[in-house]
């Protein structure tokens, strides 16, 4: 190589080397510097200055400062078009801090405060809970107690990756008092009533209780709601889950039997008859229906259960109890003339005989009349010839099955009819067929 061309690639070389030293404060930051002295932000985006301390500014410094600006006519229009372009500024730390002071109950509504730098324009924060039976979020910085315990919630700035969390512990309502009411106090056997239990304060935790019963014999406790069985007393109560408690005293009574009524369809028998009785008890809604019944001469008359024996002459009083009320009816007992009975009976007999004679003959006459009405009705029917008016006809007949027997009637000799009609009209048209054909009308 000869000297010239040596000492020229040298040249080529320093200037070289004098261009990347001049280049290199330009690409020391992600970014490379314009004619206005700004420039794009490469990593983060955004165009931006820099001030004489390097910090990032929205606009360019003031004239004179180290950052260079542009001066001069093309400085305006450089500076509007870098204006629509704001810097991003990340948020460079996070805190969470509780909105109140006060401790969080279950049930409770709360707000958890997500602090970050007054400059940051760009953040994206993401919400996790250790224990989601514990608290839920119900809004960007809104959650709720669910139950007691510990916590930890959360947050993370999805752009710079910048997190923070606070630990929250949750804490039970205690039940202070338990109210327990009945409509009232005393009851009837059969009676039904429901318990209204009223757990404070409103907010506690939990308002579970129970209802039981100190006799359940005397109230039976279904869910709310307690059922009488029968006379006596029982003490209610109700306890919340904690322990607290309220008791009500409950009294079932009795309805008493004011009076008690015996019934005989009659007081005098024969030795052999036997007969029931009723027994009624007033009031009927009385708590005991229980009664006793006997007689005061068993040879005479005897109770066997719901009825009475008449066994042999003489007169016996039947007596019937309930709780402490007493009804009687004396019964007599004797033998009855025969004879006399007879001859009552055989006069009665030939009376009632003659009557029923008088009733049998006029009663014949009467369906006669009545059937000879019903022919003539029915003969009309047939005779008509409007189905309107033999409709209205139909409807007099009051015997449900001759009203069917007289319509199918009415049906056949309407078939009937139109048989003829048709076989007419084809033996018309046969007879002009055969004068068609020159053939000789046919003979009767």
């Amino acid at each position: 190589m000869s000297p010239l061309a040596k000492r020229k690639l040298l040249s080529c070389l320093l200037a070289l080397a004098l261009i990347c030293l001049t280049a290199l404060p330009a690409f020391a930051h992600p970014g490379r510097t314009d004619s206005s002295g700004g420039h794009n932000d490469n990593i983060h985006g955004g165009y931006h200055w820099h001030d004489a301390n390097g910090n990032a500014i929205s606009s360019p410094p003031s004239s004179g400062s180290s950052s260079g600006s542009p001066s001069g006519s093309g400085s305006s229009s450089s500076l509007k078009s870098t204006a629509s372009s704001p810097i991003l500024i990340y948020a460079t730390s996070l805190t969470l801090t509780k909105a109140t002071a006060k401790k969080i109950y279950v049930g409770d509504t709360f707000e958890l405060a997500c602090k970050y730098p007054p400059n940051v324009t760009d953040i994206s924060l993401s919400w996790t809970i250790s224990d989601e039976s514990i608290v839920e979020q119900i809004a960007a910085e809104r959650f709720k107690a669910l139950a007691a315990g510990k916590v930890t919630v959360r947050v993370e700035d999805a752009y710079s990756k910048k997190t923070a969390s606070i630990e929250l512990e949750i804490f039970t309502v205690v039940v202070e008092s338990v109210a327990l009411e009945l409509s009232q106090e005393v009851f009837l056997p059969g009676d039904k009533a429901d318990c209204a239990v009223t757990i404070l304060p409103y907010n506690a935790s939990d308002k579970t209780y129970t209802l039981t019963s100190s006799d359940s014999e005397i109230i039976k406790i279904t869910g709310n709601a307690i059922e009488c069985l029968k006379p006596g007393e029982a003490v209610i109560t109700a306890q919340a889950a904690d322990g607290c408690t309220a008791e009500i005293a409950v009294t079932v009574t009795s309805i008493k039997v004011e009076s008690v009524v015996l019934k005989l369809a009659n007081t005098t028998f024969n030795p052999g008859d036997s007969t029931e009785f009723t027994v009624t008890i007033l009031p009927v809604d009385a708590t005991d229906q229980s009664y006793d019944v006997f007689s005061s001469n068993s040879e005479v008359v005897q109770v066997d259960g719901g009825s009475i024996q008449c066994l042999a002459e003489g007169e016996a009083v039947i007596t019937v109890v309930a709780d402490g009320q007493r009804a009687e009816v004396s019964v007599t007992v004797k033998k009855v003339n025969v004879a006399a009975i007879l001859a009552i009976t055989c006069g009665s007999l030939a009376l009632v005989g003659g009557i029923v004679a008088l009733s049998i003959v006029g009663a014949k006459k009467v369906r006669i009349k009545r059937e000879e009405k019903l022919q003539a009705l029915i003969q009309r029917i047939l005779a008509e010839t409007d189905k309107k008016k033999r409709k209205e006809l139909l409807r007099q007949i009051p015997e449900m099955q001759r009203r069917k027997e007289v319509a199918q009637q009415l049906k056949e000799k309407d078939e009937a009819e139109k048989k003829m009609v048709a076989n007419g009209k084809k033996t018309e048209r046969q007879e002009r067929m055969r004068k068609i054909i020159g053939l000789r009308p046919k003979t009767k």
